[in-house]
């Protein structure tokens, strides 16, 4: 199974999608009430991307399913662009995987167009390792930082993990972070200047804040602790395959791991000091996790991977029979 995927083309991304969506459709045998997730904090655009209010549209379906694979295809194709091991459409495929694990995380939410910017940021702020003291790379990397702040204010936390990962990836220099800033700040200032036109900049500037430090985390956390600890278990199986995936590798490689580390560890920052969950929480996280445990399954043996990939399967499908009877 896992060999279909070994190699990276958009004939596979499209597979993909058709997979997501076979996944996700045993999900429409479950109550509502159980993927409906608790209402979290939206940005600007993030209220005009927000097209439902908790009924599960057949356009919800489809783009949930499509935003999933889309970042899971940004990260192969980070890994395949740059050379970083043969990895093919893997992690494509963990994204698939964690992304349909569980029925909370099924319909579109605003929150998973934010983590589509956010890989795409990775895979520009990597092109300022290549081409080392290049400006571009920084400033798009802040540019999209940048537009998923004003779609999800949580995702504002970022910024830290990309200066961080500059600093990991090229020797770090004050204008290098300028650059960094002045590119996520473009957007939200053009809002802005908009906003004051409109007369609303007030509206604007408390939303553009609202959720980056959550109220009530701990009841927020008591309502969503089944998608805090499957998060954690993913979590803790990329921590389990650091020593694998960090040494006896090129220099290049090498960086590119701690970069996503550094990122699973600051997404979790985000999660606990804004007290989001559901698709909120899986959506900053997504991306880390689908890119390393993708790159640690493609270091298995072919027998192992497949054996992993197929009990992920049926813990997929165990969890939709569990919320079908409402034991989850």
């Amino acid at each position: 199974m896992l060999q279909v995927f070994r190699s990276f083309s958009w004939l596979t991304a499209a597979l993909l999608v058709l997979v997501a969506l076979i996944l996700r459709t045993i999900g429409f045998g479950v109550d509502a009430s159980v993927w409906a997730t608790v209402p979290v904090a939206l940005g600007s655009w993030g209220e005009i991307l927000a097209k439902s209010t908790g009924d599960f549209a057949l356009s919800d379906w489809v783009l949930g399913a499509v935003l999933t694979t889309a970042v899971g295809v940004l990260g192969a194709g980070t890994l395949n662009h740059y050379r970083l091991g043969a990895h093919g459409m893997v992690p494509a495929l963990m994204s698939v995987l964690v992304g349909s694990a569980a029925v909370w995380w099924l319909a579109y939410s605003p929150y998973l167009v934010s983590a589509v910017l956010l890989a795409a940021a990775a895979h520009r702020l990597f092109a300022g390792y290549r081409y080392q003291g290049a400006a571009l790379p920084v400033y798009d990397c802040g540019l999209l930082l940048g537009a998923a702040w004003l779609i999800a204010p949580p995702f504002v936390w970022m910024v830290l993990w990309s200066v961080l990962a500059l600093a990991q990836l090229r020797k770090l220099k004050v204008l290098d972070v300028i650059q960094l800033l002045i590119g996520v700040c473009t957007l939200p200032a053009i809002a802005g200047l908009y906003a004051y036109w409109r007369g609303t900049l007030l509206a604007f500037r408390q939303n553009l804040g609202s959720g980056i430090v959550g109220q009530d985390i701990l009841t927020g956390f008591g309502e969503s602790w089944q998608t805090l600890a499957l998060l954690a278990l993913l979590t803790g199986a990329c921590i389990g395959a650091f020593g694998r995936l960090t040494t006896r590798r090129p220099i290049q490689e090498q960086r590119a791991t701690r970069m996503w580390y550094l990122m699973l560890g600051v997404a979790w920052i985000a999660i606990l000091a804004s007290g989001v969950n559901d698709v909120a929480a899986l959506s900053l996280l997504l991306y880390p996790i689908s890119v390393l445990l993708g790159m640690w399954l493609n270091e298995l043996s072919r027998r192992i991977a497949n054996l992993i990939l197929l009990v992920g399967a049926g813990c997929v499908l165990a969890g939709y029979v569990l919320s079908y009877f409402d034991l989850l």
